[in-house]
């Protein structure tokens, strides 16, 4: 456990019998004093983390899984594919939401979904058009070979 008196003896156990803290005695006053009123923003800070990862991670999971799946298709193909189903699950965020009353959570928790669908999508999208489309060097037939200038 860490120690949070700077000195130890007398006069950090008599403020610690009493049931009140001597601020100059602390390291980290500014947290402890008045019985912890951080705690509740700290909770909030917490729950707002786990509910935005709750409401991106179906969508970059949808957005990566699209773009594996329809390997195949079309690059336009595979662009419609991918707005659609972040559409989809948009509007299945958004009949979630709308169940429950809170109409100022409607259209950002609709929206995120969408947009970590269109991230995750396009950016594995692009690194797989790279990939594809990489310029691929002539394999070397001897040492010191070089291809013809005019070869493409």
């Amino acid at each position: 456990m860490l120690n949070v008196f700077k000195r130890s003896g007398s006069m950090a156990a008599r403020d610690r019998s009493a049931g009140t803290v001597n601020p100059r005695v602390l390291l980290f006053p500014v947290a402890v004093r008045r019985g912890g009123q951080y705690d509740m923003v700290l909770a909030l800070l917490l729950f707002v983390a786990v509910g935005f990862l709750v409401a991106v991670t179906p969508g970059a999971v949808l957005g990566y899984f699209v773009v594996a799946v329809s390997r195949r298709r079309p690059l336009g193909v595979r662009v419609a594919l991918l707005l659609g189903c972040g559409v989809a699950l948009s509007l299945a965020w958004l009949v979630r939401t709308s169940a429950t009353g809170v109409v100022e959570l409607d259209i950002p928790v609709a929206v995120l979904p969408f947009v970590a669908t269109l991230v995750s999508g396009f950016s594995f999208l692009s690194h797989q058009t790279h990939q594809r489309r990489a310029l691929q060097a002539p394999p070397v037939v001897w040492p010191g070979w070089a291809p013809a200038a005019d070869a493409k």
